[in-house]
């Protein structure tokens, strides 16, 4: 599994929870270690609907690689 654009945004804050998923988003990464629920209840349930996969994972390289293995190539 390769990307070739990446999309950051820091959700530490609730105005995350204003943005909307790119169309070119192919994939939702969620780093739990630091994200304000608000922005994750908006966003999860934005990637439900657009029918984007969603990882969810802390900021640890082998937890992130164990959770994208089971994801659709």
């Amino acid at each position: 599994m390769g990307f070739t654009q990446i999309t950051h945004w820091s959700a530490r804050n609730r105005k995350t929870a204003r943005k909307t998923i790119p169309s070119h988003v192919e994939i939702v990464l969620f780093f739990t270690d630091f994200l304000h629920h608000s922005a994750a209840r908006k966003l999860k349930s934005e990637a439900k609907r657009l029918g984007l996969p969603a990882v969810y994972s802390r900021r640890c390289w082998s937890e992130l690689a164990d959770q994208l293995k089971y994801q659709p190539r």
